[in-house]
């Protein structure tokens, strides 16, 4: 059993003890300052069994999507940031997606982009009409693991990956990849 599943399971008894603490804390024949006092009990014990185990931002490197292509349509944002534990929804449809490009051409649900577990970014296309690419390579069903300086084409729309470092600068690729067939 690894580490991680054994602190796991211990975190979750523990968490279940202090509960139970709680309970008996909260007998109604005591006042209310009590049945408060003992909700700040069990709330402090389970965020400090439950800290250790968030993923901090700051050893990771967050990236972005540069426009690169509107395909004419105005109103699309220049940027799109890309954030660590995070799944980013991009399609027409604001109510379904984080990121709305008004494009007919963009499904409603076009395409998501996740943070994996290697700590890389993964496309994935959402059964879009017209596709999602990286690099002119079509986005199959497991998805295309985006590397600094790849086009990303949604639809229409280019975006360039681009991973910000630890210490504030850019990483891509100095010239980005070519494309040796325009999509319709």
């Amino acid at each position: 059993m690894s580490d991680l599943v054994t602190t796991s399971i211990l975190a979750v008894f523990i968490t279940i003890l202090a509960a139970g603490v709680g309970v008996f804390l909260l007998d109604k024949q005591q006042g209310p300052d009590r049945r408060r006092r003992a909700t700040e009990i069990v709330t402090g014990t389970v965020k400090a069994i439950t800290q250790p185990f968030v993923r901090s931002r700051r050893g990771k490197p967050l990236a972005k999507l540069i426009l690169v292509d509107s395909a004419g349509v105005p109103g699309l944002p220049s940027m799109i940031p890309l954030r660590e534990n995070g799944t980013i929804k991009i399609g027409r449809d604001p109510d379904l997606v984080g990121v709305a490009l008004n494009d007919q051409r963009v499904s409603r649900l076009h395409c998501r982009i996740t943070d994996d577990a290697s700590g890389g970014f993964r496309v994935w296309d959402e059964g879009s009409a017209s596709g999602t690419s990286v690099n002119d390579e079509d986005v199959l069903m497991q998805g295309t693991v985006l590397r600094p300086g790849d086009l990303l084409a949604i639809g229409p729309i280019e975006y360039r990956f681009e991973v910000d470092s630890q210490d504030g600068t850019v990483k891509s690729d100095t010239e980005p990849m070519q494309r040796t067939q325009r999509r319709s």
